[in-house]
């Protein structure tokens, strides 16, 4: 299993760049850019920051649930990452 030529990791990962290529080429085509920035202008950035500590919290105690069910044999911040 080690030895597999460099090009197969690109062969791998083009379907996915791909979409998302054409996803953020879509969403940019049919989206209005000037109202865009003007919710950007209006944002509670307060509640972004939320979201983000929520987001977290979320994570972590996630990652130590899988690290049960992983009877302790990963390491925390691989299943965090994972």
């Amino acid at each position: 299993m080690g030895s597999q030529p460099q090009g197969s990791d690109w062969r791998r990962i083009l379907p996915g760049l791909a979409v998302s290529a054409l996803s953020l080429g879509l969403v940019l085509y049919f989206a209005d850019l000037h109202k865009l920035i003007e919710a950007l202008r209006l944002a509670d950035y307060r509640l972004v920051l939320l979201a983000v500590l929520v987001t977290l919290t979320w994570l972590g105690v996630r990652g130590l649930v899988w690290r049960t069910l992983l009877q302790n044999k990963a390491a925390y911040s691989t299943v965090f990452w994972t």
